[in-house]
């Protein structure tokens, strides 16, 4: 097994945690005593967030609080790295839909069928009847999530991207490019942005998605290793990570293109 089964800790703008991870003077970066069969599939996942109004990244009084953050910044909520505006580098490794009911405080409750009737969008009809909080949305809530390769940092990491309410048209723009890839989705790279918006809520941050070619040899065959680790395992959800848009963001319909127009023509 090649040492780099075992690298899954993000490379961190904090310099004490680079440096603990760096190789020793007298000891080989191949020695794997004390680290046998550890493999990608004992990671504990990082989950790319954006940094909202009311984002626990932004509180001063939490665990999760990381220094100098700001609204719309991308971060990283295992390692608290902060990749700012973006764009962050990734390689596709895995895919997965879901769906479900927000509860009384809009976090994840209870899941419910892709397919289900309550996550489309009222007609014009239902529209002019509608009783709910804010303006005709749907009940439900469609997620698009990811397993990625970070390649921002010195070698590549293991995350989960979530795309729903406003940023969901960016999960559409992915899935789409994914499916036109010829071969397996992590033989292209694509980067992810941040792009700040605004509606009767307040600011807040979106995803958006863009083409970035293809990965080394190197690259494509490490991806290829750390799927074939995890392609059987469970996708977790983090139902901690602040949602990628504040309360009432959801009252609009996303946009159905989620990616930079200018690359749409998908060059695989």
């Amino acid at each position: 097994m090649s040492t780099e089964d075992t690298r899954l800790a993000a490379q961190s703008g904090n310099t004490a945690i680079a440096e603990t991870f760096a190789p020793m003077e007298g000891y080989s970066a191949d020695d794997m005593s004390g680290k046998e069969g550890i493999t990608a599939a004992d990671w504990k996942p990082a989950f790319l967030a954006i940094a909202q109004l009311t984002s626990k990244a932004k509180d001063e009084t939490g665990d999760a609080y990381i220094p100098g953050i700001l609204l719309g910044d991308i971060y990283n909520t295992e390692t608290k790295q902060v990749f700012g505006k973006g764009p962050v580098e990734v390689q596709l490794l895995r895919h997965r839909k879901r769906a479900y009911l927000p509860d009384e405080n809009g976090r994840m409750g209870e899941e419910i069928a892709w397919d289900d009737p309550r996550c489309e969008w009222p007609t014009e009809e239902e529209k002019k009847t509608w009783k709910g909080k804010g303006k005709p949305h749907p009940e439900g809530v469609r997620v698009y999530d990811w397993v990625v390769l970070i390649l921002n940092g010195a070698y590549p990491e293991l995350a989960i991207v979530s795309f729903k309410s406003k940023s969901f048209g960016a999960g559409q723009t992915l899935a789409k490019w994914a499916g036109s890839i010829q071969g397996p989705a992590f033989i292209a790279k694509f980067k992810i942005t941040s792009q700040l918006q605004s509606n009767d809520a307040g600011k807040f941050g979106v995803f958006a998605v863009e083409t970035a070619g293809k990965p080394s040899v190197e690259q494509a065959a490490y991806a290829k290793k750390i799927y074939e680790q995890i392609k059987d395992k469970a996708i977790p959800t983090d139902e901690q990570v602040v949602d990628d848009a504040p309360d009432g963001a959801a009252d609009e319909a996303p946009e159905s293109q989620g990616g930079n127009k200018k690359k749409d023509k998908v060059p695989f």
